[in-house]
């Protein structure tokens, strides 16, 4: 007896809604220094960024870190997450970028943080363009398999 083909077949690997590399796990590691003040900012695992831009970035910083007119000296590491730590990328796989910004504005978040708008002064140019597109694509991959599996529901 000859098996009847479905008429549903599965997408091929280029088709696939969701795709192995959509669940590694990355991390995206900031550390930075207050050279205004000569001061590290402490913390750096509370360092999170909100936004991102083609000249600047948003960053959620330890209160007190900075004020309006100084000038950050910021570094930036992007790779696989590190075995065993929920927040730091693997030395061996993260790329560095470091950038001089200058504080635009300051506005409290809560009592522990504040929002704090960058504007970008030295930087490595097609670096920096490169982050903003695998954050960009990234970001992407994950609205069209939104998309895909509430529009199956549907």
């Amino acid at each position: 007896m000859a098996e009847k083909s479905s008429s549903k077949t599965s997408p091929s690997s280029d088709e696939a809604w969701i795709k192995i590399k959509d669940f590694e796990e990355t991390a995206l590691w900031i550390k930075g220094r207050n050279v205004t003040t000569d001061t590290v900012i402490k913390n750096s695992r509370e360092i999170s960024m909100s936004e991102i831009s083609e000249q600047g970035m948003t960053l959620n910083l330890p209160k007190k870190s900075c004020s309006t007119g100084h000038f950050l000296i910021l570094t930036l590491l992007k790779g696989k997450k590190l075995t065993g730590s929920p927040e730091k990328p693997d030395p061996k796989t993260a790329r560095t970028i470091t950038v001089t910004a200058k504080v635009i504005e300051v506005d409290p978040l809560d009592k522990n943080s504040s929002s704090t708008t960058l504007q970008l002064y030295q930087f490595n140019q097609d670096e920096w363009l490169m982050l903003l597109k695998e954050l960009s694509e990234r970001q992407t991959r994950f609205q069209d398999v939104f998309k895909r599996i509430k529009g199956s529901f549907e």
